[in-house]
C-alpha cells in the first residue's frame, strides 16, 4: 500500500490556501534529500511585554539547548540553531526483530533538519546586559528585562495650593 499526502480539492481551496499551497510546493521541489541539509524556516514564537520585561517564547520541539544560540549586538536578538539529521539505524521488521544492515526505503520525509536564524530589533530600554533564558521540553523563554526609566509608573496630581 503507498503513503499519499492527503490533499484537499481545489474547488474547496480559497485563493489564499491555493497561494499557499503553491508557495508549499515550490518549497518542497527545491528541497534536497541527499544529505545537504535544509531550511529549517523560522520557528514560532510569542512575545509579550509585562511592566518589568519582555518575554520572548519561541517553540522549537525536537531540539536540545546545545543546538541553539541566543546572541544580542547593536540592539537586535538572533536566536539560530541546527538540528542534524537523524537516520535510524536499527529498522523494525514485521516479526519485531531489528534489522541491522540493508537498504531501507524512505516513504514520506516531512521532518525538517538543518538550520534557522531569526533576528529581532530591541527596544533601547532593554537591559541587553541582563537577558536571561531558559529551555524546558522544546519551549525556549527569552527575558529580557526593562529599564527602569522605561517602566510606566503613575504620577501623583495635586490640587491647588
Amino acid at each position: 500500500m503507498a503513503i499519499v499526502r492527503y490533499r484537499t480539492s481545489p474547488a474547496t481551496l480559497s485563493p489564499f490556501e491555493s497561494v499557499s499551497r503553491l508557495a508549499r510546493l515550490m518549497d518542497d521541489s527545491f528541497q534536497l534529500g541527499d544529505g545537504r541539509g535544509a531550511d529549517l524556516g523560522v520557528p514560532e514564537v510569542d512575545v509579550e511585554e509585562t511592566t518589568d520585561a519582555i518575554i520572548l517564547t519561541a517553540d522549537l520541539p525536537g531540539f536540545d539547548p546545545d543546538q541553539v544560540e541566543i546572541s544580542v549586538e547593536n540592539q537586535m536578538l538572533t536566536l539560530s540553531g541546527t538540528r542534524e539529521r537523524v537516520r535510524e539505524e536499527n529498522v523494525p521488521t514485521e516479526e519485531g526483530g531489528q534489522q541491522t544492515n540493508g537498504p531501507s526505503r524512505m516513504h514520506v520525509r516531512e521532518r525538517r533538519w538543518g538550520t534557522f536564524t531569526r533576528s529581532f530589533t530591541l527596544p533601547r530600554t532593554i537591559r541587553a546586559e541582563e537577558i536571561s533564558a531558559s529551555f524546558d521540553r522544546g519551549v525556549l523563554t527569552v527575558h529580557m528585562p526593562k529599564a527602569a526609566e522605561a517602566r510606566s509608573r503613575k504620577i501623583e496630581i495635586r490640587t491647588g495650593a
